[in-house]
């Protein structure tokens, strides 16, 4: 089946109205009987908005063309992939060497608190 997206965006439209539709009935409707059937029909509709966005947005990433790397490009991501390892194994010891320092420098106020407190 060839679906195109300005049926979609038709059909999302049509659902949307759909639903707008039936937040203006509700609101006018007096018994709360009378609304849950409204309301299940407008979270219905509001439902398939959603799903046709969806395959809206599938319809528009299958256009997208895939073309092979060439060996040079493998070669370059692998290499920057690397950098970016030892990126990130730095700086998780760099955020450890701090807070290893942290906590050093909070037990030497520690410290210092205690003889301060036992020389008064």
């Amino acid at each position: 089946m060839n679906i195109d997206q300005e049926s979609v965006q038709h059909a999302r439209d049509a659902a949307n109205l759909t639903a707008d539709a039936l937040r203006i009935k509700i609101s006018h409707t007096v018994t709360s009987t009378d609304r849950i059937p409204l309301r299940a029909k407008m979270i219905e509709a509001i439902n398939t908005a959603q799903d046709l966005d969806e395959l809206e947005i599938r319809l528009e990433a299958g256009k997208t063309a895939i073309s092979q790397l060439t060996q040079p490009q493998v070669t370059e991501l692998q290499s920057l992939s690397q950098k970016l390892d030892q990126q990130i194994i730095s700086a998780r010891l760099l955020n450890l060497t701090l807070s290893v320092a942290v906590d050093i420098l909070e037990s030497a106020v520690r410290v210092q608190d205690i003889v301060k407190g036992n020389l008064a």
